[in-house]
């Protein structure tokens, strides 16, 4: 996966998106004091890149124990899990465009 480019979306994601408007909760406090519900599509971006970074550190893993005692491409593990880990980059890869087809789906922008 690309998590330079997630990284830098995480980074730059607008501060006005993080935080819901309009709770639905009862605020008796002062509005200085209240602290507004994280939005939903901040909630997903969070699992999101915590599911890169779970991802990032199995697979490195992973890897690195298949090369310490294992070996090299030369042997079959290695290489099934070569081609594991390209087949699930690819899908992971697909995969990270359906939040936003389902945004624009949603609001029938085309």
């Amino acid at each position: 996966m690309c998590y330079d480019r997630f990284t830098l979306f995480l980074l730059y994601f607008p501060e006005n998106k993080k935080r819901q408007i309009h709770g639905p909760r009862l605020h008796l406090e002062l509005p200085s004091k209240m602290d507004l519900p994280i939005s939903a599509e901040w909630k997903i971006s969070l699992v999101v890149a915590a599911t890169c970074i779970a991802h990032l550190a199995v697979s490195f893993f992973i890897s690195v124990l298949l090369l310490m005692f294992v070996g090299g491409p030369e042997h079959w593990q290695t290489n099934y899990w070569a081609g594991f880990l390209g087949i699930l980059s690819m899908i992971l890869a697909s995969l990270q465009y359906f939040p936003q087809i389902w945004k624009t789906w949603k609001s029938k922008v085309r």
